[in-house]
């Protein structure tokens, strides 16, 4: 089995669910004969589904905030004191 870095793209890979069926089996190999690697892929897929929850809810303020720019654009308004920096 190929050595593989803890700082290998494919245990993102891996914890992201994106590899193929051998690619998969030598990853937990891998994380058979280091255990301390199954806590780094478990924290990437916590972060990975944090990101998820928060997409929706960014994607909204961010599209609320460009509508409020245009509009302010439009009618010359200043911009909110937190943009205004």
């Amino acid at each position: 089995m190929k050595k593989i870095d803890p700082d290998d793209p494919k245990l993102t890979a891996y914890a992201l669910g994106e590899l193929d069926a051998s690619e998969r089996a030598a990853i937990e190999a891998a994380l058979e004969a280091h255990p301390e690697w199954r806590a780094l892929v478990d924290e990437i897929q916590q972060t990975a589904a944090l990101l998820s929850n928060a997409t929706p809810a960014l994607l909204k303020s961010s599209k609320s905030l460009r509508l409020q720019l245009r509009v302010n654009a439009k009618t010359k308004k200043v911009l909110p004191k937190c943009l205004n920096r």
